[in-house]
């Protein structure tokens, strides 16, 4: 067959040497064929005519049939091996590109066995060469579900005879990755059109997919966004509007892709000025930075936009427009105008408040304090923002302090609030009334102090004079209670006294009983004493006291008013046989009220005397030292008891004690020669030690020289 088929190519080739032989073989037949009908004729020499006329007719057509049939067959042997070793290449030169095409390509008999696959296939199976995969099925290599998906696919294509085309298939390959396919599969037929299996063809479209699905999400993100998104070409024309901008600016796509931006927005706030700069950035592919706008809306209403704008630039570099994003901030403009004016309100409020407030870091330091705060403690804005609360603070009040500020810190309180003590620049302690709270941010971390500052200085004073008074008026009114106690008791004895005695005197002169009279005149005589000298004190206390005993400082000599009171109770002393003695400059000249002097001194020796045994001594002595005369009396009597030296200056607690004679004290004598001594600027004191006598000191400044 094949034969003819090279016959019929040689016979139909025009050449002229192939028309020449092709005429002298037609020639030699013709020959032959009268040859042959001579020797028929000469029937008698048939045979050796006939044996003649074939070695002849042989050795005419050998070279025909070696032109004709012998050359060609050698040739069409040669021309198939050729073919076989162009087929071998080409088979080859498929193969290759089969194992190296970027796409996955497998071949399956009807079992769904593998057959074919190349070197992207035997990646995802993770094979190292076709031979591990030969006779398997996907089950071998995928996780059920994956397999059974395919397999299905294949069925249907073998089934059917039809292909299928471009179908997403997911797979699961060695390393656990997912990869998404885009799969063709077509029937494989043999030559009676019997279908053998199937060839399937896969390509990686994982990368492709996702940013399909990036660009998806982008497209739904532009869509949903609050914010306005626009896309112009390279002269400012609207290429593109999202649904936000369309919903803000009440105009429709159509209005406004195809214009330019300028007419669309234009509110008349932005100049040409401004769009020049902007048209001066964009063609040079800079950004142009986030900027406020007032923009105008299709039904005229002017709104407030923040925007920015960047230029687009594609995979050459080339710009081909700019993507511009803008923000409606209307509302947020008018809640900045709110605050701001909220903010200037507080501003106000808090920098003219009647009250002082200020705002003080954690570590105490002064952060912002408004005028009063200032007015309180006399310094200036700046010079207390240099300086700590702590420095400011009275000492005795800062650790009180500082131990709220520790319990605020730690969670402990949340406000707390004192009476405490600034130190005024001028050196004056201010009393205010202090209310802290503490800030804290969003973690809770302290961020500082609100100090609420009240000052409370002039009703400090005013409580404090209240005190005063009152403290005052309970000192009155005990000394009034006492007073009267003391007219009640100490008087009421020495006239019992001289009530009883002169009754007892008046029955003796009747029985002329002459020595008990003169015991019980004696007596008489004595209480009569006492009560006067209990009068005298009183009456000096009680015009000490209500302001009526004058004060009269004048010139004298101290020395001589010692003696009158000794020439007043030398009597007195001698009939207890008690010396008096005394220690006194040559001359004491001074300047006082000469007659409390004298009751200080007719108090002290009258007591002096009261308290010493019979045969003592008391000793009156002055001194003058560092602008102080300082006189004193010393007895050498009883003594007082260490817890009765504290009482004997205070008539809240008057202590008042018999003589050694049971004489009987006033109890006022000593308060009257306190409160005279200190009209004096002076002091006074009492040394003692209990049986060893007592001595009484007292100064009195100004002395004159």
């Amino acid at each position: 067959m094949n034969r003819l088929r090279l016959f019929k190519f040689r016979i139909g080739e025009s050449s002229p040497k192939f028309l020449f032989m092709f005429l002298i073989f037609l020639i030699l037949v013709m020959e032959l064929i009268i040859m042959f009908a001579f020797d028929i004729l000469d029937y008698k020499n048939y045979f050796i005519n006939a044996s003649i006329d074939a070695t002849l007719l042989v050795i005419m057509i050998t070279p025909f049939l070696y032109y004709f049939f012998y050359k060609p067959s050698i040739k069409y042997v040669r021309n198939t091996k050729k073919v076989e070793e162009r087929l071998q290449d080409e088979r080859l030169l498929l193969r290759t590109v089969i194992d190296n095409i970027p796409y996955s390509i497998y071949g399956k008999d009807i079992s769904g066995r593998k057959t074919l696959a190349n070197f992207m296939e035997l990646k995802y199976l993770g094979a190292k060469s076709e031979e591990e995969i030969l006779g398997k099925t996907d089950f071998d290599f995928y996780p059920k579900e994956i397999a059974e998906a395919f397999f299905n696919d294949d069925k249907f294509v073998i089934q059917t005879g039809k292909a299928v085309i471009n179908r997403e298939e997911y797979l699961i390959d060695k390393k656990g990755d997912k990869k998404v396919l885009l799969t063709s599969k077509v029937p494989l037929k043999d030559e009676y059109g019997n279908i053998k299996g199937i060839v399937g063809i896969g390509h990686d479209i994982t990368e492709r997919k996702r940013v399909e699905e990036s660009l998806q999400k982008l497209n739904l993100a532009i869509s949903n966004s609050q914010e306005i998104i626009f896309m112009t070409d390279n002269d400012g024309i609207f290429t593109f509007v999202n649904p936000t901008f369309t919903k803000i600016y009440g105009f429709t796509e159509e209005e406004v892709v195809g214009k330019t931006t300028p007419r669309i927005l234009n509110s008349g706030f932005f100049t040409k000025e401004d769009f020049k700069s902007f048209w001066d950035k964009i063609p040079s592919k800079q950004s142009v930075p986030k900027t406020e706008y007032r923009n105008k809306c299709k039904d005229g209403k002017l709104i407030d936009i923040e925007g920015s704008v960047d230029p687009i630039i594609n995979a050459n570099g080339d710009l081909i427009g700019f993507l511009g994003i803008h923000r409606d901030i209307t509302k947020r403009k008018l809640a900045e105008e709110t605050i701001r004016e909220s903010e200037e309100k507080f501003k106000n409020a808090f920098q003219y408040s009647a009250i002082g407030i200020a705002l003080i870091s954690p570590a105490g330091k002064w952060l912002k304090v408004n005028l009063k705060v200032c007015e309180m403690v006399g310094y200036s804005e700046e010079e207390l923002l240099s300086l700590t609360f702590q420095d400011i603070t009275h000492p005795d009040d800062l650790t009180t302090d500082l131990d709220f500020v520790k319990q605020l810190l730690a969670g402990e309180i949340e406000t707390y609030s004192m009476e405490k003590r600034y130190l005024h620049k001028q050196g004056d302690i201010i009393w205010v009334l202090l209310s802290v709270s503490l800030v804290r941010d969003k973690d809770g971390a302290p961020l500082f102090f609100i100090s609420q500052i009240r000052d409370v200085t002039d009703r400090k004073r005013a409580e404090k004079e209240i005190q005063e008074t009152n403290e005052e008026l309970i000192k009155i009114n005990n000394e009034k209670d006492k007073f009267f106690s003391i007219i009640a008791h100490d008087l009421k004895s020495p006239f019992n006294s001289i009530v009883g005695f002169s009754e007892l005197l008046l029955e003796q002169i009747k029985a002329n009983d002459y020595d008990e009279i003169e015991k019980h005149t004696e007596i008489i005589l004595q209480s009569s004493q006492t009560a006067m000298d209990l009068l005298k004190n009183l009456m000096e206390w009680s015009q000490s006291q209500t302001g009526r005993l004058d004060f009269n400082p004048e010139f004298f000599e101290l020395v001589e008013v010692i003696k009158d009171v000794e020439r007043l109770l030398i009597g007195v002393a001698e009939q207890k046989s008690i010396k008096i003695l005394k220690t006194l400059p040559s001359n004491a000249p001074i300047i006082a009220d000469k007659d409390m002097i004298s009751t200080i001194l007719r108090n002290l020796v009258s007591n002096a005397i009261k308290f010493t045994n019979t045969g003592g001594k008391i000793t009156i002595a002055a001194q003058d030292y560092q602008n102080k005369l300082t006189i004193s009396v010393h007895d050498t009597g009883i003594g007082i008891p260490p817890e009765a030296i504290d009482k004997l200056f205070n008539i809240d607690s008057k202590h008042s004690t018999y003589g050694t004679q049971n004489e009987k004290g006033t109890g006022l004598g000593l308060i009257l020669c306190k409160e005279f001594v200190e009209k004096h600027g002076g002091k006074i004191w009492v040394e003692s030690e209990e049986g060893n006598g007592s001595t009484f000191y007292f100064t009195l400044p100004h002395v004159v020289k």
